[in-house]
């Protein structure tokens, strides 16, 4: 199961594995009109944490900024440096690096891949769905994602040389990356992929019933 927050003092990790002290304190706990009671809540060293902070926001800026770039400059990554860029982009490393930072149990247990592998399913999925879903359409508008000339998965496995805007055109490009690049089958036999990686790496890590749950709401 994933980590959760201590409530004992034990040693902080840092982003780089390695372990600083921590000191314990402490705090005022209120548990009902009759009854107060503290809790010791660990004090992180924060020199690590501000630095695994400040690693992880370079990281999420890159991975914004390489899509902007890649936008802007019309040069289609790879999907390897796609795969980079979504792993980057993934707003879940912060969070998981801090609760792995603040773990008494599992101290040794390692959540990032596991992480990097729902960042990068999410950002296919959400390229995927932007083209495919009709809920996307209703609330997001016809393939936004083509219109602003983004380099979606979809679309790097078959670069589009225009940005359509009106609905016809964008229906037409559509229905190429469907028809004739099957570049939507491509991105669900992707996606398929690392649905199988993911379960895997639930497993090792000894199961979640709610990462089960999610992923298959997310399969649907």
């Amino acid at each position: 199961m994933l980590a959760r927050l201590p409530t004992t003092g034990v040693h902080s990790r840092g982003s780089n594995g390695e372990y600083g002290s921590q000191r314990s304190s402490p705090v005022p706990r209120n548990f009902g009109s009759n009854f107060q009671g503290y809790i010791v809540v660990a004090e992180p060293d924060i020199t690590e944490l501000n630095h695994l902070h400040s690693e992880e926001l370079l990281h999420l800026h890159r991975g914004q900024g390489l899509d902007i770039i890649w936008r802007d400059t019309f040069r289609c990554p790879t999907e390897q440096e796609y795969i980079q860029m979504a792993r980057w982009h993934s707003v879940l490393r912060l969070s998981v690096k801090i609760m792995m930072a603040f773990a008494t149990t599992n101290v040794d247990v390692n959540y990032v891949p596991l992480v990097d592998l729902f960042g990068i399913y999410g950002q296919i999925r959400d390229d995927y769905m932007n083209l495919q879903s009709q809920e996307y359409t209703n609330t997001k508008g016809l393939a936004d994602d083509i219109s602003e000339g983004k380099f979606s998965f979809p679309v790097i496995h078959n670069i589009l040389k225009q940005r359509p805007k009106t609905s016809t055109l964008k229906h037409q490009a559509i229905a190429y990356l469907k028809d004739t690049t099957h570049s939507f089958d491509y991105t669900l036999c992707v996606m398929r992929s690392l649905e199988k990686h993911i379960q895997e790496e639930t497993a090792r890590l000894g199961g979640n019933p709610i990462l089960k749950t999610l992923l298959e709401r997310l399969h649907q």
